[in-house]
């Protein structure tokens, strides 16, 4: 079980590639505790916890999580470099 409440909130839209989405959750070590599609915005919704998050306080709204990645290329191959999470 998770030593502290970590909980978060990150929001995808159409045009990030499943390997992006892919590379930030791993990063995040994100356990995902609800996924929802949002029709109104095109953007999917991914509410979960991971240890890269603030401590919360039991009741806190949950906060939203801006995610930036940083790629390198090596002889043509796209290496992910850096990733960073800012709280919104």
């Amino acid at each position: 079980m998770f030593k502290s409440y970590r909980k978060g909130k990150i929001y995808f839209n159409q045009n990030h590639d499943i390997e992006e989405v892919s590379d930030i959750l791993g990063y995040l070590k994100f356990v995902p505790l609800r996924v929802e599609f949002l029709a109104y915005s095109n953007e999917f919704e991914y509410i979960g916890i991971s240890d890269k998050f603030e401590e919360l306080q039991i009741g806190e709204k949950v906060p939203t999580y801006t995610i930036t990645l940083k790629y390198r290329y090596i002889n043509k191959i796209k290496l992910l470099d850096e990733v960073t999470s800012s709280r919104i």
